[in-house]
């Protein structure tokens, strides 16, 4: 099963626009993928809104693994 590993930094992607954070995320998961935040010992994602409003500044690197 294919697994992707990114560097998540949301306020690089800001720059480009307010919403693509998000939409990377939505995408993920709408492609079927489990997103873990490996710094936080394989946390899973389960509400992206809430991820995004509680992450501090900087960025984490998201394991994406098919459901």
């Amino acid at each position: 099963k294919p697994r992707i590993i990114i560097e998540f930094v949301p306020s690089f992607y800001d720059k480009i626009g307010k919403e693509i954070p998000k939409k990377i995320l939505t995408f993920l998961k709408s492609l079927n993928y489990n997103l873990y935040v490996i710094e936080f010992g394989m946390l899973k994602i389960e509400d992206i809104d809430s991820f995004l409003e509680n992450l501090e500044e900087g960025g984490v690197n998201i394991f994406c693994k098919k459901k």
